[in-house]
């Protein structure tokens, strides 16, 4: 049986997209397009399409807020900052992905024995 890694890769960007975008997002006020470059840089896929619903969801949900500033050769740009509802959120994210990682790697270990 063919091993489906495109398919393994989009699983796991599901399950940690929401937390790596408010981990660039919590470093201070960020513009859309470079909240994709920065993760693009670090080999993570982030097309518009997947990124502009979930800056959508988490400002729904008041993890994040956005201000407008005047681009510098064209119309106003939406800048998007972390609230204090969403430094807790991501806290509880931070603490349960080390968590987590935590224990995989044992069972990595443990599986190499």
């Amino acid at each position: 049986m063919k091993i489906n890694l495109k398919n393994i890769q989009t699983q796991h960007k599901k399950g940690s997209m929401e937390f790596c975008v408010l981990l660039i997002i919590s470093k201070g006020k960020i513009y859309s397009l470079d909240i994709i470059k920065e993760l693009t840089k670090l080999n993570i896929d982030a097309p518009s399409g997947t990124i502009y619903p979930l800056l959508a969801k988490l400002e729904k949900q008041e993890y994040i807020k956005y201000l407008y500033k005047d681009g510098v050769a064209g119309p106003q740009r939406k800048y998007y900052t972390i609230t204090m509802s969403g430094k807790k959120y991501l806290n509880t994210l931070k603490q349960e992905w080390l968590k987590l990682n935590k224990s995989i790697l044992l069972l990595i270990k443990q599986n190499g024995k």
